[in-house]
């Protein structure tokens, strides 16, 4: 059952999707703490709410469909499988998997009741990894999970794979996991700090990848994961997401970082939010950053910044950006 709402205004500068009205009151919850969220597409982005909500837009935020999962909140993680197939995961090993964009809902058995903190998918191919050390691993678009052994128990916070066999795995500790084999074993390597608490990673190609966590960490591969070296920023606090493509590298934390030569050099990056940012995303030459409460996005590489969407606080209207009042609906 919703809430007392607040009005959501999201915003997008496209002139193609400049039509539309104010959302209405009592269209989207206020109790909405964006914990996740994955793009399948140019102009398509897919919200994770922690309380149980699922966001969509399809045309770059000039509308966006809200569905409910039938979870009792706690939700971490979201994946994507396909244009409408999504699935879901978070506390108490909680997995719920759709296939008609969060319309209808299915409760998968995870085997475990550790609580999941990230999901990703290559085809129908997918891993999960969370508290623990847990890795699962799914080979039918998650309706079915069976455990990897990793001979770690330290929390996982973050999976990526560059294909169906070459995947990372990191988490508290400085952990980093690697495999070349899908997962059917996990190899343990050493980062240059073992207190590290480590929150991303990603791969712009199976050689060169990032991971970044902290306090302040930024970490570089260029043989596949075996060794890293560490990489000074201009930034100290928390860093929660790295994306790379080539020798772009964006890292999302207490504020935005940005290098365009892989790492040699930095740029802190002014995005008009009031809160950290969680995850960022590139498709399709946007560059798109997600904190708890709003979702910002830039055409140029960060110079400039419109709101997408931008959740009240305590009932007050989120303020708009440039561009146009979009609508939401519930479905």
């Amino acid at each position: 059952m919703l809430s007392r709402v607040s009005r959501l205004l999201v915003t997008c500068w496209w002139a193609m999707t400049a039509q539309g009205g104010i959302a209405s009151q009592d269209t989207l919850p206020a109790d909405c703490w964006i914990r996740d969220a994955t793009s399948s597409g140019p102009n398509t982005l897919w919200v994770l709410c922690e309380q149980g909500w699922l966001l969509h837009t399809a045309d770059g935020g000039a509308h966006w469909t809200v569905r409910h999962v039938p979870a009792a909140g706690g939700l971490r993680a979201i994946a994507v499988v396909g244009s409408d197939y999504v699935v879901v995961a978070g506390q108490g090993g909680g997995i719920w998997i759709s296939s008609d964009a969060g319309q209808h809902w299915e409760t998968v058995n995870s085997g475990t009741t550790r609580r999941l903190n990230d999901l990703y998918f290559v085809g129908e191919l997918g891993w999960a990894v969370g508290e623990g050390g847990i890795i699962l691993h799914s080979r039918d678009a998650g309706r079915t999970w069976r455990q990897q052994p990793t001979l770690v128990t330290v929390p996982l916070e973050a999976v990526f794979f560059r294909d169906q066999d070459h995947g990372w795995a990191v988490g508290w500790f400085g952990t980093i996991l690697v495999t070349t084999d899908g997962g059917a074993r996990w190899r343990v390597v050493e980062g240059p700090d073992p207190t590290a608490r480590l929150t991303g990673v990603h791969f712009s190609d199976p050689k060169r990848g990032w991971v970044v966590g902290v306090p302040a960490t930024v970490w570089r591969t260029d043989d596949g994961g075996l060794t890293w070296q560490a990489v000074r920023v201009p930034l100290t606090g928390w860093l929660s997401a790295v994306r790379c493509d080539g020798e772009w590298v964006y890292v999302a934390g207490d504020e935005l970082l940005m290098s365009r030569d892989g790492g040699r050099s930095w740029s802190v990056i002014e995005v008009p939010v009031d809160e950290a940012l969680i995850r960022v995303a590139i498709e399709g030459g946007a560059v798109w950053v997600i904190s708890p409460r709003s979702i910002m996005a830039s055409l140029d590489g960060g110079q400039s910044w419109a709101r997408r969407l931008g959740l009240g606080l305590e009932g007050e209207v989120a303020e708009p950006g440039r561009g146009v009042e979009g609508e939401a609906t519930e479905g």
